[in-house]
């Protein structure tokens, strides 16, 4: 398995990426590669090779001011997109799973891109307000059998 380890050089976060894979939506992209990411405590999380994600999933009418693909931090929305989806196959355990997903995408950010800070508060003050949908459907999916 070859695995991309991330730490904070900007040639260590490049992702491989499809998106032309007939995707459900316009803003989705595959990973072509697992990608093993460092997180801010010192934990590893792979995030998959097929795995779909979105970037930073932002309404269709804000992309103009805050585009969901930002190449510098994009391994930071990958794994946050990962953590809420997967939560449970991770092996990570955290009184609050959703606020660590979420501070763990804030913490990157700030690593990968410390100039964008006000950006990246506010990207994570949304997922804090609109998160909680997507993290109870999430845990729904992974209570079935």
């Amino acid at each position: 398995m070859n695995l991309i380890q991330l730490h904070s050089t900007r040639f260590e976060r490049h992702l491989r990426v499809d998106i032309f894979g007939g995707l459900k939506k316009r803003d989705q992209f595959v990973l072509l590669e697992p990608v093993m990411i460092e997180l801010p405590d010192r934990q590893f999380v792979t995030v998959e090779a097929g795995y779909v994600s979105d970037g930073a999933s932002v309404p269709p009418w804000l992309w103009s001011i805050f585009p969901p693909y930002d190449n510098v931090v994009m391994p930071a929305y990958v794994v946050h997109d990962w953590l809420y989806e997967y939560w449970e196959k991770t092996g990570l355990t955290q009184d609050d799973a959703r606020k660590y997903a979420d501070l763990v995408m804030l913490q990157l950010c700030l690593r990968y891109d410390p100039v964008k800070t006000l950006k990246h508060l506010i990207f994570y003050a949304a997922c804090r307000i609109g998160g909680v949908n997507n993290w109870r459907t999430f845990r729904k999916r992974a209570a079935q059998p």
